[in-house]
């Protein structure tokens, strides 16, 4: 049994921590495949799970009993009392599994779906998105980011993935935590208003707290956040820093404007390319640790947005179809 089936099987025990659902959700995100083959264990779970969950609370180490069991062991080594319950479970649970394969293999798609489906969100180049989500919570979603979540969401708790930025008004719930999976962290809330910034290509990631109360876990570490207070996650040398801000000015792009401060030219690029579907080339290598302060709108034109960097930094640029060139 590989890494996935355990995480799986941990998953629908509900005996998976934080950190394994993030990890099972990234998981299915990957292919299709995946979401087939979780589909074909939850559905053994559920005809065969009722029954093995009064008999077995330790779900590794019953499959460990099982491997013990078809190793080889001779009746002395291994007694077969000692095994039988075990053996006797896990084989229910393997002939689910095997008749979960039949049946996805021979029922439509729509029976598919209903047993496992999974809600994507995503915006474009230049977009802005306002979502409600099941719960009632409220999401905004910038440019060229998504969220996804799955028809668990509200059971136990409410779990979603982030990929890029968005900004979270939640609605208090203290039995069904708020759970936020973005890289290597879980935002867990109840019920908070915060900002997330995490985009795969860019080395730094955030989260900052408007109101209410926000515990960032990672790895074996939990930080509890306080309102006006930003984390910061540097990918390249791991280092996670604490730091008072205007929280207001950094969530202030769902009316399309941007407030930053001390950013680097080439971390300002990568937002401008998010908006204007252009693709910065640096001639000049300095420029990209030039650093900014200001504010910008959505409704500028990039041209004016040019004008007004080249007055700030001693740069010259050109614009050619989609590639600014900075020399």
């Amino acid at each position: 049994m590989d890494k996935a089936d355990m995480l799986i099987i941990k998953y629908l025990s509900k005996s998976a921590s934080s950190c394994e659902q993030s990890e099972l959700l990234e998981w299915l995100e990957m292919s299709e495949d995946n979401k087939v083959r979780f589909r074909s264990f939850k559905d053994a779970y559920d005809l065969w799970g009722s029954e093995a969950d009064m008999k077995v609370s330790d779900v590794k180490f019953q499959w460990i009993k099982f491997a013990c069991s078809v190793s080889g062991k001779t009746k002395k080594q291994a007694p077969a009392r000692w095994c039988y319950t075990p053996v006797r479970y896990a084989a229910i649970f393997l002939a689910g599994v095997l008749l979960s394969y039949f049946i996805y293999s021979h029922v439509g798609s729509d029976r598919k779906e209903e047993l496992y489906r999974v809600t994507k969100i995503e915006t474009g180049i230049g977009e802005r998105s306002k979502v409600t989500l099941p719960d009632g919570s409220t999401v905004w979603i910038n440019a060229c980011s998504s969220i996804s979540f799955d028809n668990s969401f509200g059971d136990e708790v409410r779990s979603v993935l982030l990929n890029g930025e968005a900004y979270f008004d939640v609605q208090t719930d203290s039995l069904k935590p708020f759970l936020v999976h973005v890289d290597k962290f879980t935002h867990r809330v109840t019920g908070t208003s915060f900002n997330v910034y995490s985009f795969g290509d860019e080395n730094q990631m955030s989260i900052a707290l408007l109101e209410g109360k926000v515990s960032v876990e990672y790895d074996k570490c939990k930080k509890q956040l306080l309102p006006g207070e930003m984390i910061t996650y540097d990918k390249s040398t791991g280092q996670i820093t604490c730091a008072r801000v205007d929280v207001r000015h950094i969530s202030s792009w769902r009316d399309g404007e941007y407030t930053f401060d001390d950013l680097t030219f080439e971390d300002l690029s990568k937002r401008l390319e998010r908006m204007y579907d252009v693709r910065f080339v640096f001639d000049n290598k300095l420029a990209r640790q030039m650093r900014f302060g200001g504010t910008l709108r959505s409704s500028y034109s990039l041209e004016t947005i040019m004008k007004v960097i080249k007055t700030s930094v001693p740069i010259t640029y050109t614009i050619n179809e989609n590639t600014v060139h900075i020399y």
